[in-house]
């Protein structure tokens, strides 16, 4: 059995709410983006509001995955597979991960110097046939998913170096926490405080990033 996640059931329900709040919160930044965009008229802007409106949906998915299964799943510890999603959501998981991982390589689009759509349709072809293609799904999509928040990451790293400033930091600071809470999933199909640990990172993350472009704004 592929397991994607092991859940505590104590926190089943809490991570439904996790996921809900990520999905507003992301759209929120995807809202911030594109209110950035409309003044500046800079692609990355447009880019990232698009890379962060797929991320809200896919949490939404998620979050309407968990529910369903929510009454499905009544053990005193939940662990999620894929031979379960086949009766119990199937379609609903493998959206969560097609949105977000378009969700991802959208964002990596806002730091190429050229908007290159051969090479976006290249990254997301290769992601996808990775996940589709892999006997443990879940495990490749968390490592898909670090290695094209490392890319960022890096890219952020390098903006903290050039503009020594506190806002280049916070958004550093968020892709980070964004990362550590991939890499943590990676390990959630073994202990489940991985997967609460994880949640946390998230919401850190999406915190400082909605934090980031609200500074923007104003």
């Amino acid at each position: 059995m592929t397991s994607v996640y092991y859940i505590p059931n104590w926190f089943f329900t809490t991570s439904i709410i996790f996921e809900i709040i990520f999905a507003v919160v992301t759209a929120l930044v995807a809202f911030l983006s594109f209110r950035v965009y409309n003044l500046c008229r800079q692609k990355e802007f447009r880019l990232f509001g698009l890379g962060f409106t797929f991320i809200s949906l896919s949490y939404v998915i998620w979050s309407l995955v968990n529910l369903f299964l929510l009454d499905q799943l009544n053990a005193t510890t939940k662990v999620l597979s894929f031979q379960q999603f086949v009766s119990l959501g199937a379609l609903g998981i493998y959206f969560y991960m097609l949105l977000f991982i378009v969700g991802l390589v959208t964002l990596n689009c806002t730091i190429l110097k050229d908007n290159n759509k051969s090479m976006y349709i290249i990254i997301l072809l290769t992601s996808l046939v990775g996940i589709i293609t892999s006997f443990n799904k879940g495990f490749t999509f968390q490592i898909i998913s670090s290695i094209l928040l490392a890319f960022l990451l890096i890219h952020f790293a390098h903006q903290v170096k050039r503009n020594k400033n506190a806002k280049a930091v916070l958004v550093f600071v968020a892709f980070l926490s964004l990362l550590a809470s991939h890499i943590i999933f990676i390990f959630s199909t073994t202990q489940y405080v991985y997967y609460v640990a994880g949640h946390v990172f998230e919401l850190i993350a999406y915190l400082l990033i909605l934090a980031r472009l609200s500074i923007v704004i104003k």
